[in-house]
């Protein structure tokens, strides 16, 4: 099963996830795709999938996508309260490492004063200004 909801943090993805709850397959060509708002699925024929048997998952398929509307969903929660605190556990995580990929660090990089563009930005200002270099 796959899960993905839209990113809480904006970040550029090159290959962005399709967002919506999916079984089989792989991530971008999943075998059953539920949209996310679970109006629509998706099913797809696959040669090799770990989840299903190859072939057909319904009757006169073939090996084009069929889409249809969903009418109705029902969903099952199992596990408890101790794999709800897990889960909030591992989100709280992605979140954090997320905020800090969202960060830079100014200290890793030189200082104004030191740097070839204030240099550049100096000469423009006033090219005839008297300069002495430092060696």
């Amino acid at each position: 099963m796959y899960c993905h909801l839209h990113p809480q943090i904006r970040a550029y993805e090159a290959n962005p996830k399709p967002v919506g709850l999916a079984f089989g397959g792989t991530i971008g060509n999943e075998r059953i795709f539920l949209d996310e708002d679970f109006s629509g699925v998706l099913v797809r024929h696959h040669a090799v999938d770990k989840t299903y048997q190859h072939g057909s998952l319904i009757p006169n398929q073939g090996y084009l996508p069929v889409e249809a509307s969903v009418l109705d969903v029902e969903v099952w929660g199992l596990g408890g309260e101790a794999t709800k605190r897990q889960q909030n556990m591992y989100k709280k995580r992605e979140d954090i490492f997320s905020e800090q990929r969202r960060k830079v660090d100014l200290k890793t990089f030189a200082s104004w004063e030191d740097s070839p563009e204030k240099m550049m930005m100096d000469m423009m200002s006033d090219p005839n200004t008297v300069r002495r270099e430092d060696r």
